[in-house]
């Protein structure tokens, strides 16, 4: 994964969190009940993910541009 994102140069310490959160969930979830298959896994997690979907993504990204940019030029 991380060299995945280093090559794309994806740095999102928020979403980095839950990316690490659901690869160990993932990881629990195999060492609980290893004839559970990697599909039926990944389809509880995704699941959870849009259970919790407004936990998860940067709220950041949801922001109005001319809002953002307002914040910007104050903050100079």
């Amino acid at each position: 994964m991380e060299k995945r994102q280093t090559k794309a140069g994806i740095k999102d310490t928020y979403t980095q969190f839950w990316i690490d959160d659901l690869i160990e969930r993932a990881r629990t979830l195999k060492k609980e009940n290893r004839q559970r298959t990697d599909s039926e896994i990944q389809k509880e997690l995704l699941q959870w993910v849009e259970e919790h979907e407004s936990d998860i993504y940067n709220p950041y990204l949801e922001l109005d541009g001319e809002c953002l940019l307002g914040f910007v030029s104050m903050a100079e």
